[in-house]
């Protein structure tokens, strides 16, 4: 149990690392109002959380389907 849950902390990182690390990477591109400001909440912070949950399922579904090919 304990290593499923360590999996899963590694896999939610590595997404919030990766979606950090592409949003960041094209935020100059964006329109003005999905960029990031520092220490203001605003719709480029919630566009930069979107990177992270689709990296984030896009890591679960790898898992899942590595899973499966495993049985």
């Amino acid at each position: 149990m304990a290593n499923r849950k360590r999996t899963s902390l590694i896999r939610m990182l590595a997404a919030i690392i990766a979606g950090n690390v592409v949003y960041f990477a094209i935020e100059s591109r964006l329109p003005a109002a999905a960029q990031h400001h520092a220490y203001h909440p605003d719709l480029g912070t919630l566009v930069d959380f979107w990177f992270c949950v689709v990296f984030w399922g896009l890591l679960e579904l790898m898992a899942s389907f590595l899973a499966k090919l495993r049985r």
